[in-house]
């Protein structure tokens, strides 16, 4: 919105007055652009960096103007000074921080095993391959559909009666179908063009037996829940509009085929066993109980660690893995399996020192600065905002002084009322952004030693305009 741009843009433009300050020549010109306490920016980072503000609040600056480094520079320096600051203040040690770190690194350590370990096949094909690939998973044909997915198996035979004497799915859905699907679907439950086979499985199969206007005849159960559905229409795949989406399918996988081979052979060699009394013991607990009565036992082993009854109910707590009532044997053995899995990669990522790898370390730190940044901005911007507050006598003053930005395309001023949480909204974020860009002028100062900016490095950097991103052809995955 306008008004919004407005009061933004006093950031950029303070911004490109204080880097015209910190700029320096120290000797011999090394292979960076700056250096912010250690952490030392590359001609290479830097063309990344800028990229990524431009699509932020720097999108609007000109990247031929001679100034256009200097003030992405700046931006770069203001967000690793607060990193810095952040640092030394200790909140990397934030337990809320510190866990979301530990996940991401532990995320990318696993990642890199299997780049360096398990992805050692080839991954090319052929124009045959492919072709017989898209048909047979049927990533040939698309439907659009229309669901109720109920929570039981009794309101789904429900809502099936019920569409059966003439009730709609616009009028069921809101009483019937789950708060989640009703957030993921929209208020009638229509589900966009989807490619047969990247439908979840069990529900391949009845699509391909229906005709066009049709719902199904039963409910059909999947993850999400007991789903009533509707085929509006279906219509082929054009494979050379939709090629490179499917050659990105076929080589996930090859490169799955080899993921599952190798993580096997892992549970092979570190000698994964499973406890099935365990099993049947955690299988029992009621759906209400979150937490192992009595002593802890062990689920699985390996060597080097194992999995307990109470680690995989803490697992359940955090989200990662579903109560074990709600799941059949096969399905909880899965599950633990899976749990137990990420634990030996991670043992053996350690054990490779995968640690010490620089595009671990950098996924990790790149988290950690962000939330960093994350909690100073609510702590300094928005504490600020809500200290200072906007008052009715700013948004009306606001207003009346730029009415010409109030003014409709008929010439007619738009009401007050219409706009008035907009300006509040606009003001509260410029106060945020002052409050910020104060904090950061003060670190400037207080660490103005332990800046170093080269003007000649920097004179190299090209600056271009990101890649806007390809659509998917034909389609979301699965």
């Amino acid at each position: 919105m306008k008004v919004i741009a407005m009061v933004r843009k006093s950031t950029v433009i303070g911004a490109c007055a204080l880097a015209a300050t910190i700029f320096t020549a120290a000797g011999a010109q090394p292979e960076y652009v700056a250096r912010v306490g250690a952490k030392k920016i590359s001609i290479e980072e830097f063309q990344v960096r800028a990229q990524q503000l431009m699509k932020t609040g720097f999108h609007q600056i000109n990247i031929e103007d001679e100034n256009a480094r200097v003030i992405f520079l700046d931006g770069i320096i203001a967000h690793e000074l607060l990193v810095l600051d952040g640092l030394r203040r200790g909140l990397d040690r934030d337990s809320t921080i510190a866990g979301e770190v530990q996940r991401v690194e532990e995320q990318a350590l696993r990642r890199r095993l299997y780049d360096v370990e398990a992805l050692k096949g080839d991954y090319t094909f052929t124009e045959e391959e492919l072709r017989l690939f898209f048909a047979e998973r049927q990533y040939d044909t698309e439907v659009f559909s229309q669901h109720i997915v109920c929570a039981t198996e009794a309101e789904a035979l429900e809502v099936l009666d019920r569409l059966g004497k003439g009730e709609s799915f616009e009028e069921l859905f809101p009483l019937f179908s789950t708060p989640h699907i009703q957030k993921r679907f929209g208020p009638a439950g229509w589900v966009q063009w989807m490619k047969t086979g990247a439908l979840l499985e069990p529900l391949i199969e009845p699509f391909n037996s229906m005709a066009p206007g049709e719902v199904y005849s039963r409910p059909v159960k999947t993850n999400s829940g007991y789903h009533v559905f509707k085929l509006k229409a279906r219509r082929p795949v054009d494979f050379a509009e939709t090629r490179d989406w499917v050659g990105r399918r076929l080589r996930e996988v090859k490169r799955g085929r080899d993921m599952e081979t190798y993580v096997n052979d892992l549970r092979s060699r570190y000698g994964l066993t499973l406890d099935e009394g365990v099993l049947r013991s955690l299988q029992a607990l009621p759906p209400e109980v979150k937490q192992w009565p009595g002593e802890d036992q062990t689920l699985l082993s390996w060597r080097g660690g194992r999995l307990t009854a109470v680690n995989y109910l803490e697992h359940h707590r955090l989200a990662r893995v579903r109560h074990p009532a709600a799941l059949d044997s096969a399905a909880l053995r899965k599950a633990a399996d899976g749990l137990a899995g990420r634990e030996i990669m991670l043992t053996e990522a350690l054990w490779l020192k995968l640690d010490l790898d620089p595009e671990v370390r950098k996924k990790w730190e790149a988290r950690r600065d962000e939330l960093i940044i994350q909690w100073i901005y609510h702590l300094v911007g928005k504490g600020t905002a809500r200290e200072q507050g906007v008052d009715e006598e700013e948004i009306r003053a606001f207003f009346d002084t730029n009415r010409d930005m109030f003014v409709r395309e008929d010439g007619v001023l738009t009401d007050f009322d219409l706009v008035h949480d907009s300006i509040r909204t606009a003001l509260a974020t410029h106060i945020e952004n002052q409050a910020m860009d104060d904090l950061i002028a003060g670190l400037r100062e207080e660490y103005g030693e332990e800046i170093e900016i080269y003007p000649e490095v920097l004179a190299q950097a090209v600056l271009s305009r990101p890649t806007p991103p390809r659509n998917a052809s034909g389609g979301t995955g699965r």
